[in-house]
């Protein structure tokens, strides 16, 4: 549609095109799966956390761009330092969870495994923040861009009953984000 309130229509388009010597050719809607694509598809992929819906629907990894941000340090102290990404609010986040993603950071990229969520171990109540550990790298990138290509789900956030248990579930997440990193490597 297009015009006032989205009014006209591909027959309108075609009549003005014969009146005013123009060609029209209307282009069917692309379609995922019976239902015609669109932001809101995306956005309800994303929603949900489903990376490969999400992938198939822009033809692209989904990408959230940012600049890493002071954090609580708390990934450092855990063995597992994380560069938290500060996104404008315009931004469309993946659901809660952690991710297996790539990480660029100028024209360096990273392997990386993503947390999105509230900190529910540390805290009961917290906005939610996006934290990227970054693989095989070490340095300080405060106030740098970031830009995070998720490439699937790993799990949902969850609260763990103690540090032990966390840091080990940091490293599973960890070992199988480099893996399905790796394997995607010709794909980014």
């Amino acid at each position: 549609t297009f015009g006032h309130r989205g009014l006209g229509t591909p027959g309108i388009m075609q009549e003005l095109g014969s009146k005013l010597g123009f060609d029209v050719n209307i282009i069917p809607p692309v379609e995922f799966k019976g239902e015609p694509i669109s932001s809101s598809l995306v956005r309800k992929a994303l929603e949900e956390g489903d990376i490969d819906t999400a992938h198939s629907l822009l033809g692209y990894y989904p990408i959230l761009d940012g600049v890493v941000v002071e954090g609580e340090h708390r990934g450092k102290q855990l063995g597992f330092p994380t560069a938290n990404v500060g996104v404008e609010g315009l931004f469309h986040v993946p659901a809660k969870g952690v991710y297996a993603a790539r990480a660029r950071v100028g024209t360096n990229q990273y392997h990386c495994v993503v947390n999105i969520g509230s900190k529910p171990t540390f805290h009961e109540d917290y906005p939610v923040s996006i934290e990227a550990h970054l693989m095989e790298f070490d340095g300080d990138i405060y106030g740098q861009a970031i830009s995070l290509s998720f490439l699937a789900k790993l799990r949902d956030e969850k609260r763990f009953d103690s540090l032990p248990d966390l840091v080990n579930q940091i490293g599973r997440d960890r070992d199988q984000a480099l893996e399905i990193s790796r394997s995607h490597a010709a794909d980014l």
